[in-house]
């Protein structure tokens, strides 16, 4: 392990992800579909991070030629907050859509 920032990213990951992985199960069993989507694409996100994650820490070390450890404490926060900041874009990005494609319809 390459220290407390690591730990600490490690442990934000993992709380976001239940976390958002819970929100998602209670938004579908109270039927609210949408809410349900938007909660899994960032639980998705979230997911994801393991890829994520070695891809930079590849990319750094390649590029850098940063010491594995230094890389590691740089990829953990790397690995999901860069996924999670997409998610949110995209998430956005569809309310927006709708919102424009129910105001086009009213007028």
């Amino acid at each position: 392990m390459a220290g407390i920032p690591s730990r600490i990213a490690f442990t934000s990951l993992s709380i976001l992800w239940m976390a958002t992985t819970i929100k998602a199960w209670r938004s579908a069993m109270g039927g609210q579909i949408t809410a349900h989507k938007e909660w899994m694409i960032r639980s998705y996100a979230l997911t994801l991070s393991a890829l994520t994650l070695r891809a930079w820490k590849w990319l750094l070390i390649a590029l850098f030629h940063l010491r594995p450890l230094n890389a590691y404490m740089i990829v953990a926060w790397l690995g999901f907050v860069p996924n999670l900041i997409f998610a949110e874009w995209l998430i956005r990005q569809q309310r927006n859509k709708k919102m424009r494609s129910q105001l086009h319809e009213n007028s």
